[in-house]
């Protein structure tokens, strides 16, 4: 059989392509290494602006559920409020029958005394007193 042989010239060259070869490939994984660094503090960066997008979205719910629950009962109050001023409303609606359109007398206090005291004579004495 014939094998060829390798003379040293062309073990040398072969060696020589080796060493060019593994140059590149150092220099090309260089460049790969330098350009994950990039890729990982780019992931890095947006994994912190994510974690501060969900501290907000959080910070928000928590906002907007107490907003909601302090709106709700704003509006119970505000119901309460309506009924008492209807009430006071209605209240203040008295009619007192024979009470002349233009009194002719300095306080309103004294007349409705008087006029109570007419009307019921001393049957609420010791119950009524006007101050």
């Amino acid at each position: 059989m014939n094998r060829p042989s390798l003379s040293n010239l062309n073990f040398k060259e072969l060696l020589m392509e080796v060493k060019s070869s593994l140059k590149t490939i150092d220099m090309n994984l260089d460049i790969l290494t330098s350009r994950l660094d990039l890729m990982k503090q780019c992931v890095d960066k947006h994994e912190s602006r994510l974690d501060h997008l969900e501290n907000h979205a959080s910070n928000v719910d928590d906002f907007h559920a107490d907003t909601e629950e302090h709106l709700l009962k704003m509006d119970k109050d505000l119901d309460i409020i309506k009924a008492k001023n209807e009430d006071l409303e209605t209240r203040s609606r008295l009619c007192i029958i024979g009470l002349p359109e233009s009194p002719t007398f300095t306080k309103m206090e004294d007349f409705v005394e008087n006029l109570l005291c007419k009307l019921f004579e001393d049957a609420l004495s010791p119950v009524f007193s006007a101050e």
